[in-house]
């Protein structure tokens, strides 16, 4: 019976019917004094994807403006793509610009010309390269560490406000599945 009510269920003080292999209607009206239908639709798996990308695009964007927030708690006059340089370089240590610039995105030029700038400001320091004279290993600085300690701060609270309600089974639940997502394989 295909689009029709085929079978009626009643299961822990909830009613749904089953109408096709997609639908299943839990609607939301009394059926006893303390019973209720509820409406859960499973959706085409397309559909699902796609309501994946939207929520994964508000997260991205969402990360995109605490990363923002924290460059400019760094110092607000250089851009946050020397911020994203400085975070790379306090995460993964003295590098050469070009191991730099491939690790962060970037060309080469743009990462040189944001290297300058935070070694101007005394954020980053430049020594010649052991390996290869005519190189540079560029590492924070003191000072370039304490400015980073203050960025995440930012973002930390920021953070908390959207987990601190949740219990530890659904921040596990959900670091978890953030995990498998992120696993490339």
């Amino acid at each position: 019976m295909h689009g029709q009510i085929a079978k009626k269920y009643i299961h822990a003080g909830l009613r749904s019917r089953r109408l096709d292999e997609h639908t299943r209607v839990v609607r939301p009206c009394p059926v006893a004094s303390n019973q209720y239908e509820m409406r859960a639709t499973k959706k085409p798996r397309r559909t699902l994807e796609l309501e994946l990308g939207e929520q994964l695009n508000i997260l991205l964007t969402a990360a995109h403006a605490l990363a923002n927030q924290a460059a400019a708690c760094f110092d607000d006059g250089l851009q946050p793509a020397a911020f994203h340089i400085a975070r790379w370089l306090h995460a993964h240590g003295a590098a050469t610009s070009s191991t730099i610039a491939a690790h962060v995105a970037m060309d080469r030029s743009a990462t040189s010309r944001l290297l300058g700038q935070l070694q101007k400001l005394g954020f980053v320091a430049r020594a010649s390269d052991d390996k290869d004279r005519r190189g540079a290993i560029f590492s924070l600085t003191r000072e370039g560490r304490a400015r980073l300690n203050l960025a995440p701060e930012q973002r930390g609270l920021a953070f908390y406000k959207r987990t601190g309600p949740w219990s530890d089974d659904e921040l596990r639940r959900f670091t978890a599945m953030i995990r498998r997502f992120n696993t490339v394989e």
